[in-house]
């Protein structure tokens, strides 16, 4: 018994991915592939340096058809996305429409239940987030016998010392 694979390309698209303000990694660049790695052997470098690009299974015409944001998760289709810094954590994918590398204006994080379309190939960036443990809100209240000029909150690392964040007086 002979089994023939065949593949209609029309079914497919090639996703490429960029960091963003981070950059990406693979951990498993060559086959055979590892279960335990986090990336797919799939997922190549792209012809843009610090990119990967991998093909998926866009939606067809029947409901159900092609790759979920998460089912690509699932697959290990997608790079690691580094954050930028110590402050910052990998939020998602988002289609950046004006291709300026920030989640900005209308663009919106891809949903789980994402299904990709459309006949041309599509890229995405990452998002980098704040990270919640890694950020502190001040706020400045005057005594009795003072008044506050300029922002009365700040916002800023948790690890900053208060002499980075108040400028010395004098010099």
């Amino acid at each position: 018994l002979v089994y023939l694979y065949s593949r209609h390309n029309s079914d497919w698209i090639t996703l490429t991915y960029k960091g963003g303000l981070g950059t990406l990694a693979h951990d498993n660049p060559t086959p055979p592939g590892d279960p335990a790695k986090k990336v797919s052997p799939d997922v190549q470098p792209g012809a843009v340096p610090g990119t990967f690009e991998v093909e998926i299974l866009k939606q067809g015409a029947n409901p159900g058809e092609g790759y979920t944001v998460a089912q690509i998760r699932e697959k290990r289709l997608q790079p690691i996305a580094n954050a930028p810094d110590q402050y910052h954590r990998f939020g998602g994918w988002f289609i950046d429409g004006n291709n300026n590398g920030v989640k900005d204006g209308s663009e919106t994080l891809l949903a789980d239940d994402y299904r990709f379309t459309g006949a041309g190939d599509t890229v995405v960036t990452a998002y980098h987030e704040e990270d919640p443990a890694k950020w502190v809100d001040i706020s400045f209240a005057a005594g009795e016998h003072g008044a506050i000029t300029g922002a009365a909150t700040l916002h800023d690392h948790y690890d900053r010392t208060w002499g980075e964040i108040v400028p010395t007086q004098g010099g």
